[in-house]
């Protein structure tokens, strides 16, 4: 039997995916220690301007030694920017709607 453990990433990456068909058991611990400007809360993304972007979700400031699930969103601001930059997918020639 094939155990994987991973933390949380907004957008996993590829290999991410794969381990995760590879386990029988896979399970995503959130009780880890936050990484300050790690890829929990972000991820680079096609854009139309710049050909790659960041796309972050801000969190609220915390101590250094905070769990993952103890992490909060800092507002709902984000989401205006987050929506309009996957905006840039519906113009690839292999989107399907």
């Amino acid at each position: 039997m094939k155990i994987a453990m991973m933390q949380p990433y907004f957008f996993p990456y590829l290999g991410y995916w794969q381990m995760m068909s590879k386990a029988d058991i896979w399970i995503i611990s959130d009780t880890l220690q936050y990484i300050h400007k790690g890829w929990i809360n972000r991820n680079r993304i096609a854009s139309s301007s710049k050909g790659i972007s960041l796309l972050t979700i801000p969190v609220k400031k915390h101590p250094f030694n905070r769990k993952i699930n103890e992490v909060e969103i800092a507002d709902a601001a984000w989401k205006t920017v987050f929506f309009k930059r996957l905006e840039v997918y519906r113009k690839l020639p292999h989107y399907a709607s």
